[in-house]
């Protein structure tokens, strides 16, 4: 079924992250459409909303496309999992010197501080209760080490903080686009 399809997938996706084959074919794309397509592949059924914040439309991100919206699709889903359906799930995206900060942020359950330097090792799972906390690897504890995976693939870097009971917020640098440049 689809969830033996998504292991596969978060399989090959790790094998090529072991050979070094992640962060290929790299090209310049506008960081609304990447995460448009990524909240286009997460079920929204039932889910908190997401609001979109990206003050400049024309901004730009170097990267793979399939892969970036994969990693964003990951952490929206995460999001969506631990935030209830009254909640609220804000995704934010600025340009600094030389990077894009894109922030996924929730106002759900939130992650104890002790596991907060773990997330993103391979098969690290919070504890069964928050199994979930994978991206759709099935419980595997894949699914942010993933998007560790690929936001360093790129030259980038994931950073979570994290309040119990006030939400979690996670911030992918990722490399801007030359157009992206403030005049």
């Amino acid at each position: 079924g689809y969830a033996a399809v998504l292991l596969l997938d978060t399989w090959l996706l790790l094998a090529r992250s072991d050979s070094g084959q992640l962060g290929r074919d790299q090209v310049e794309l506008l960081a609304h459409e990447v995460l448009d397509r990524a909240i286009a592949r997460i079920s929204q059924q039932q889910a908190a909303p997401i609001a979109v914040n990206i003050d400049n439309p024309a901004l730009t991100i170097i990267g793979n496309e399939d892969e970036l919206v994969r990693l964003f699709a990951n952490l929206l889903d995460n999001a969506i999992q631990h935030t209830p359906r009254d909640g609220k799930i804000t995704v934010k995206a600025d340009k600094t010197e030389q990077d894009v900060l894109i922030t996924v942020a929730d106002n759900g359950s939130g992650i104890a501080p002790e596991h907060l330097p773990h997330l993103g090792e391979r098969f690290y799972r919070v504890d069964s209760a928050r199994s979930h906390l994978d991206g759709g690897g099935g419980g595997t504890g894949l699914g942010l080490s993933i998007c560790r995976s690929i936001a360093e693939a790129h030259g980038g870097t994931i950073r979570f903080a994290s309040a119990v009971d006030v939400g979690t917020t996670v911030t992918v640098s990722l490399p801007a686009g030359p157009s992206a440049s403030s005049r």
